[in-house]
């Protein structure tokens, strides 16, 4: 990344400090910050007073459920994008957090620490294309604007010209 790109954050949500460490190693050299947290308290205040691109949250806490820290955030109004792991999940749970909004489910396996990296790559790559097509929608509707205006304009002068026009042509008679 060039300096005009800021480093993503990434926050680590987990009490299982040996996948926080191995995860730590895998992810260190994907140009990020990574921030572990081992309970939900903490990472409800530490996303109080920061910002996270991404977290990547375990569903079972010692101190909460994932789901818990999820709704704590909806109730403070903060929309952080995040990407669950569990070692305890099943098809329904997996269907029921991705309708809640995550951008990805992952069984806590031995393989997690090395397909990891691909994961937070790919799931930042679409929360960027996201603001992108977010931000073009946003000019689209200015053009749109724009340019309704300006036909308002154009049919007001029209309208105008259109009344010269029949005074000009009444005043010759």
């Amino acid at each position: 990344m060039n300096a005009a790109t800021p480093t993503p954050v990434v926050l680590l949500v987990d009490d299982d400090r040996a996948l926080c460490t191995l995860a730590r190693r895998k992810l260190e050299r994907e140009n990020l910050t990574l921030v572990t947290l081992h309970t939900g308290r903490d990472a409800i205040a530490w996303l109080d007073a920061n910002e996270a691109d991404l977290v990547l949250l375990d569903l079972f806490l010692p101190d909460m459920k994932g789901q818990d820290l999820l709704d704590a955030l909806a109730a403070r109004k903060r929309d952080v994008p995040f990407v669950v792991m569990t070692g305890y999940g099943d098809e329904r749970v997996a269907v029921d957090i991705m309708k809640k909004g995550a951008l990805d489910y992952l069984a806590k396996n031995v393989a997690l620490p090395e397909f990891l990296p691909s994961v937070v790559r790919n799931a930042l790559d679409r929360l960027a294309e996201q603001r992108r097509l977010a931000t073009a929608e946003s000019a689209l509707r200015e053009r749109q604007e724009a340019e309704r205006q300006f036909m308002e304009r154009l049919t007001v002068l029209h309208a105008v010209t259109n009344e010269l026009m029949d005074a000009s042509s009444f005043d010759e008679l």
